[in-house]
């Protein structure tokens, strides 16, 4: 976690940008939260790796975010548990652990997410992919309001695809500008030139000018004309 990352929220704040922290919660401690949101921050969300720790490494990782989430919601900022879903955590229980878990903890909710085809999964294509019957379980498991599928959220607002409709961008932790932090290509280093051109640039690409209903990824045409021709292993995102 940037140690200047106080200075930055109070900078985005002071100009009326709504912010949220997407963080796995290891270096949210006490101290920080109250600086965080002494600077205006929104809230927070934490990640969850579903199912039980399988080793000493992974039970001390799941510790620190349990104490993130508990002071989060002593000090008064909504945290939220952000959980990626992958096929075999749909019907196995990890889902409703996860949900349990946010609810003793004091989380204000739980965003779940379906793997999509990026990162480690950019390859598997179609069998990364959660079916009908997999994302009406997840629905299921939605009911309550406390948890919300983030593809089903985008639809329900009749929205498209956001970074395609340009609602959004992302930087990377490098300067790398994208369209979202799932998208494997990357349009220009936002620290070496002008932001204005790189945001031009990116949205003029070629690969951008089709609209999809929802991730562009998911979509077999793009991953076709697109991911398929990249290398495996290749460092990502891949400058075009």
């Amino acid at each position: 976690m940037r140690r200047d990352l106080d200075e930055l929220v109070r900078a985005a704040t002071a100009r009326g940008l709504f912010l949220h922290l997407s963080t796995n919660g290891l270096a949210l401690d006490e101290a920080r939260i109250e600086r965080l949101l002494a600077a205006g921050l929104n809230s927070v969300f934490v990640a969850w790796e579903l199912g039980a720790p399988k080793d000493a490494q992974a039970a001390r990782r799941r510790a620190a975010v349990e104490r993130a989430v508990r002071a989060c919601a002593r000090q008064g900022l909504p945290c939220f548990l952000s959980v990626c879903v992958r096929r075999e955590n749909v019907w196995n229980g990890d889902v409703e652990a996860a949900l349990a878990a946010g609810r003793a903890l004091g989380a204000a909710g739980v965003r779940l997410f379906a793997v999509r085809p990026s990162g480690a999964w950019l390859h598997q294509g179609d069998e990364a992919l959660l079916d009908a019957p997999e994302r009406a379980r997840l629905r299921s498991l939605c009911r309550s309001g406390y948890a919300w599928l983030t593809d089903d959220a985008e639809k329900a607002a009749g929205r498209s695809c956001a970074a395609f409709a340009r609602r959004i961008v992302y930087v990377s932790p490098y300067g790398e500008l994208q369209p979202c932090h799932f998208f494997p290509f990357g349009f220009g280093d936002v620290r070496a030139g002008d932001l204005d051109a790189a945001l031009d640039r990116m949205w003029s690409h070629p690969m951008l000018l089709d609209r999809y209903p929802d991730c562009a990824l998911e979509h077999r045409g793009f991953r076709a004309e697109h991911v398929a021709p990249l290398a495996g292993g290749a460092r990502l995102p891949l400058m075009v």
